[in-house]
């Protein structure tokens, strides 16, 4: 291990021990041990090492998706793309773990998130910013709509990777860690769609439905531990998903989306208080509760005539 590497290694373990700014260059010298002019020809000063650290991350993050999409991102396969997320996130756990988990760095998660723009910019040069968020918002949650038999069965299977198996790979990559320091919070992202069968999106409803009752589970066996775990159910929600389902202009249920900012900002405060559910908006609220009252039969036509 040279000296660039073996600063960067201690300094990732008294990361993951003491606060930030608590590490100074003196005690990472002493813990290496370097010279401290050693350390001042390689960085200027702690924070260029955590910077240095997080950019490598986040460039074989972005080396993944480009090995996996072959320069194709718009038609890459999902599960190939996870499994392989997954492993590099597994093989440098040490450091993922102390950035998101024991001292979570918003600088590393907001890179991560430029990174990505970055990435889809490079591939779609021409396409406008909001259309890049289109883009990402309809790979990342995207549904088909239409009769199951007859649908595209890709997409079918990637919106099970991404909407539950995914959900439940970061689940259980980062709940054990938050419940051995007996704090953290997790949400999930269901929606209305939870409360009832949803044919002509039976795949999108029952993978929400998922995800309500999984979480609801997982909040009950964290009672105790410092964790707590909240699913945020929205209703139709402005943010692309429509066209992205090739809804037609004869579906009602996006006539009142709501806004994604408000939707965003009402399960984040939910999360805070630690409630195990989140219904947000008043769509939502009375679909869940009228999904109680009236027989399942009726339900799942009245879902029906909303998709179609």
């Amino acid at each position: 291990m040279g000296t660039r590497e073996a600063i960067r290694a201690e300094f990732m373990c008294m990361y993951a021990r003491e606060r930030l700014d608590r590490i100074t260059v003196k005690a990472l010298c002493a813990a290496v041990p370097v010279a401290r002019t050693t350390f001042y020809a390689h960085y200027r000063n702690v924070d260029d090492v955590l910077a240095e650290v997080e950019g490598d991350l986040l460039d074989g993050l972005v080396q993944v998706a480009e090995k996996v999409s072959g320069g194709d991102l718009q038609h890459m396969d999902f599960s190939v793309f996870l499994n392989e997320t997954f492993g590099y996130i597994r093989a440098n756990w040490t450091d993922f773990r102390a950035l998101l988990v024991i001292q979570p760095s918003m600088r590393f998660v907001a890179r991560w998130k430029d990174a990505i723009k970055a990435n889809f910019a490079r591939r779609y040069p021409k396409a406008r910013a909001h259309q890049l968020w289109e883009l990402l918002s309809e790979m990342a949650a995207s549904a088909t709509i239409g009769a199951f038999h007859e649908a595209d069965w890709s997409r079918q299977r990637d919106m099970v990777q991404v909407n539950i198996v995914a959900m439940m790979q970061l689940t259980r990559l980062f709940v054990p860690h938050m419940v051995e320091r007996g704090v953290g919070m997790v949400l999930n992202l269901s929606s209305v769609a939870a409360f009832s069968a949803g044919p002509y999106m039976s795949v999108y409803y029952d993978t929400k439905a998922y995800v309500l009752s999984f979480s609801e589970a997982l909040h009950e066996e964290l009672a105790g531990t410092g964790v707590t775990v909240t699913a945020l159910c929205p209703g139709p929600t402005a943010t692309g998903f429509e066209a992205s389902a090739s809804m037609g202009s004869g579906s009602t249920m996006f006539r009142r989306a709501a806004d994604p900012t408000d939707v965003a900002r009402d399960g984040y405060a939910a999360m805070k208080r630690g409630k195990a559910v989140c219904l947000q908006g008043a769509f939502t609220k009375a679909m869940a509760f009228g999904s109680r009252l009236v027989p399942r039969a009726v339900a799942r036509r009245i879902a029906m005539r909303m998709n179609r």
